[in-house]
């Protein structure tokens, strides 16, 4: 992955993590857990390129029934390390 990628990924990993604050319901949970469409939506990956970032970078996941969530505490991570 080239440079631009990883900057719009940490910047948009930021963005992400500022609006976990803002949702109302489940706070706590949302606070440590975001679900996959979210993140993927928010950065405007597909299903491929999410799953590519997430072994890249060793997003921390869990799957409950059939939904993914991402832990907050990766992603803020992957943006610290990939801070430019």
């Amino acid at each position: 992955m080239n440079q631009y990628l990883d900057t719009q990924l940490l910047k948009k990993v930021e963005e992400l993590s500022q609006k976990i604050d803002d949702l109302s319901s489940c706070k706590e949970v949302r606070r440590e857990w975001v679900p996959k469409y979210e993140v993927m939506k928010y950065l405007g990956f597909g299903d491929t390129q999410m799953a590519s970032i997430a072994r890249k970078y060793g997003l921390v996941s869990t799957t409950i029934g059939k939904r993914r969530f991402y832990s907050t505490k990766s992603l803020l991570l992957v943006m610290d390390k990939n801070r430019a």
